[in-house]
């Protein structure tokens, strides 16, 4: 239950948002911070982090920015190899 109020509260105020013109871009690998949005000035829009995917954790999320310094992912296997996901 409390997560699902949780969500509300969260789709909210993306609902808001979005009604005063906000935009929100997919979750990139290699541009999404682990715990805060970041705004993608080139596409005027805001990245969600990666903790806004569900059940995945602030551990997780920080192994995928401190992976993706060491280059770019050549696969899935790749990912899950160099990361705590």
């Amino acid at each position: 239950m409390k997560k699902e109020q949780e969500q509300l509260k969260t789709l909210r105020i993306a609902l808001e948002m979005v009604q005063r013109g906000y935009k929100f871009s997919n979750i990139d690998l290699y541009k999404s911070h682990p715990v805060n949005f970041v705004v993608d000035k080139e596409n005027k829009a805001l990245i969600p982090p990666f903790v806004t995917i569900d059940q995945l954790g602030e551990n997780a999320a920080n192994s995928v920015e401190e992976a993706r310094k060491d280059g770019e992912f050549f696969s899935k296997e790749d990912l899950l190899r160099r990361t705590k996901l």
